[in-house]
C-alpha cells in the first residue's frame, strides 16, 4: 500500500509505504493490518507518538502501524485507516479496472 497524505496549508505533507497482511476477509468486509516506514518532506505538528532523537529534534520518518478496515462495493470501496501515529484516514478506493471492464464489454472497446 503506497499513500500520501496532505494537509492544507502545507503543515504536513507525508508519504508512506506499507507491507499488508488481511487476517479477515467476509464477504464484503475486509480488516488488514499493516505496517512500514512514513515519511515527511515539510515538517508539520508535533505528533506525540514520534519519538524524538538524541538532540530532542523530532525525526521526519518513523515505523508506523496500523489497522484498516474496508467495505468492498464493487466499483468504490470506501475504507477507515487508524494509525499508531494518531493519524486517522477516512476515504474510498477507487477500482478503475472494473470501471475500464464494463465500459469495454458494454462498449466492446479494443486495447
Amino acid at each position: 500500500m503506497f499513500e500520501l497524505i496532505y494537509t492544507p496549508p502545507l503543515k504536513v505533507l507525508c508519504t508512506g509505504l506499507n507491507v499488508q497482511y488481511r487476517f479477515l476477509n467476509y464477504k464484503r468486509l475486509n480488516l488488514d493490518i499493516y505496517g512500514g516506514y512514513k515519511a515527511f518532506f515539510i515538517t508539520g505538528p508535533n505528533f506525540e507518538n514520534v519519538p524524538p532523537r538524541r538532540n530532542g529534534k523530532k525525526d521526519i520518518g518513523y515505523i508506523n502501524v496500523g489497522l484498516l478496515c474496508q467495505f468492498n462495493l464493487g466499483i468504490i470501496s470506501p475504507f477507515i485507516d487508524m494509525g499508531w501515529d494518531s493519524i486517522n484516514t477516512i476515504g474510498a478506493q477507487v477500482n478503475f479496472q472494473a470501471i475500464y471492464r464494463k465500459l469495454k464489454k458494454r462498449y466492446k472497446l479494443n486495447k
